[in-house]
């Protein structure tokens, strides 16, 4: 092979691979990674012992009820993530009409699929605020619950307790979820987080009281505070095979 030739080669290999290059836009590369948050709110049951059909009540009895969870977020891109929740939360109601309440505590876990509904509608840039995502997913309950007279505080009934098949002695109901999320991010690495998710049980028996609707459920709202895990990155960024 003639050195003239041989030279044409290597002049167009080395062309090809440059041309195989894009420089990214920083403002408009999405991080990938791990995102860990910690969120406290108020809880309500949505069950047969309940006095008001949404807001709780706080007489005769306090049904208003706080309880707090971390969640673990893995990012895939601008719209999908997935987020696995620990949450610990205590439930009250009460249905003064039939002379009853009851208070119950739950540990849950849950596994979730979100989807970003601000970076699917409009284009990803890092200076972007808000951000507003869909989720749902399934899990379990172990709670402990116990139905009282309302008038003499007597324990009519009661689950869990050691007696359930779920850790501790607890019941163990498997759950589906759906809720909204509202995100706010403060800089790169802290954020601010908004979400409220119904949670729908397999099951009617959650207060100790059966009705026509075979599934209770409850709601959790919270807020709490975000941080990304290593959120540097380097630039320039090369985007190959362009």
């Amino acid at each position: 092979m003639h050195r003239r030739t041989k030279l044409l080669i290597i002049f167009l290999t080395i062309s090809s691979l440059a041309l195989s290059q894009k420089l990214v836009n920083h403002n408009l590369y999405f991080r990938k990674g791990w995102t860990f948050s910690a969120n406290i709110g108020p809880t309500t049951t949505f069950g047969d012992v309940k006095e008001n059909p949404i807001f709780p009540v706080s007489q005769p009895k306090n049904e208003w009820r706080y309880g707090g969870g971390v969640q673990l977020i893995r990012d895939f891109s601008p719209v999908f993530n997935i987020k696995g929740q620990i949450f610990y939360a205590p439930v009250a109601g009460i249905r003064e009409r039939a002379n009853d309440y009851f208070i119950a505590e739950l540990v849950e876990l849950n596994l979730c699929f979100s989807v970003n509904l601000s970076n699917a509608i409009r284009p990803y840039h890092k200076d972007q605020k808000f951000f507003i995502s869909i989720f749902f997913g399934n899990g379990l309950a172990y709670y402990n619950s116990r139905l009282y007279n309302l008038t003499t505080n007597e324990i009519i009934s009661q689950r869990g307790y050691g007696q359930g098949n779920g850790l501790w002695g607890r019941i163990i109901e498997g759950i589906l979820l759906a809720g909204i999320e509202v995100d706010y991010a403060i800089n790169p690495s802290f954020g601010i987080i908004f979400q409220s998710a119904n949670r729908w049980m397999n099951s009617d028996s959650f207060d100790s009281v059966e009705s026509g609707f075979p599934y209770d459920f409850y709601n959790i709202t919270t807020i709490g505070i975000t941080y990304k895990l290593k959120p540097t990155f380097y630039y320039p960024l090369i985007m190959k095979k362009y």
